[in-house]
């Protein structure tokens, strides 16, 4: 029954199952959700956010549409912004994904100053994690359409707004990532600087490897970066990662020893 409190239940226990990486429970209970309250638009972006994680770009786009439709202050919340940029993306419209995440980003900074509108809002939905994903997807996007030069002005932004922040080590990396199609050397030193103390030297190392791999064509450098992350970090994990490193390099001996 629709119980008071029962559907914002289901969105955060939807939010969960999909956080952990359940579609199916997620998509089950938000479904359900919707069916209890139609009008409720933050059920249809968390709707949009599954349909986009199983490659249903229409259905994704739908639901972003009905989420709109119903709550028309849904344009101005980050996730609506980065999942209708991340669709468009998924669709080759780089234009239209460029016009959504600058949108963004001009709401962002009005929050970040203190820009609100009379209800407040917009202040709360926007936080510094989501802040940043903003200026990455906006780099991404500048990168596919092949403009480097905008990708790297707006990491370089980003590094200045969010220096010695939680997040910074987000930004060390895809500014390593865009660094990389111009000059492989300094990207590579980038994510060097990554020490095995921060949450992304995981994903520093992972950088390192791909980079090494597909454009040094380095093997023996690519397995060396995982073999260091297991020096680095022991785990059952880690020694999974350097199995599968030394299989896409042909060496299942070492792969077997490994895993």
């Amino acid at each position: 029954k629709n119980v008071p409190g029962s559907i914002e239940g289901q969105l955060l226990f939807a939010k969960a199952k999909y956080i952990s990486g359940e579609l199916e429970t997620a998509q089950h209970t938000i479904n359900n959700c919707i069916r209890l309250d139609p009008t409720f638009a933050e059920a249809h972006l968390v709707a949009a956010q599954i349909a986009y994680q199983q490659d249903n770009f229409a259905a994704a786009s739908q639901s972003l549409q009905q989420a709109l439709s119903l709550d028309f202050e849904v344009r101005d919340w980050p996730q609506y912004n980065l999942l209708k940029a991340h669709v468009y993306t998924s669709q080759g419209d780089f234009d239209e994904a460029l016009v959504v995440l600058e949108h963004a980003l001009g709401l962002a900074k009005a929050s970040k100053g203190g820009a609100a509108d009379k209800s407040g809002a917009r202040q709360e939905r926007i936080n510094e994690q989501d802040h940043v994903s903003i200026y990455l997807e906006l780099s991404q996007v500048h990168l596919r359409m092949k403009n480097v030069t905008a990708a790297q002005e707006i990491i370089q932004e980003a590094m200045s707004e969010f220096k010695r922040s939680k997040e910074e080590g987000r930004i060390t990396i895809a500014n390593a990532m865009v660094t990389a199609k111009r000059d492989v050397d300094q990207a590579l030193g980038i994510l060097r600087s990554v020490p095995p103390s921060s949450q992304y030297f995981l994903k520093a190392k992972a950088q390192m490897a791909h980079i090494y791999l597909h454009q040094r064509n380095n093997k023996r450098a690519f397995a060396k970066c995982y073999e260091e992350l297991v020096e680095a970090y022991p785990s059952v994990s880690s020694y999974m990662f350097l199995g599968e490193a030394y299989m896409n390099i042909q060496e299942p001996e070492k792969a077997i020893a490994a895993f």
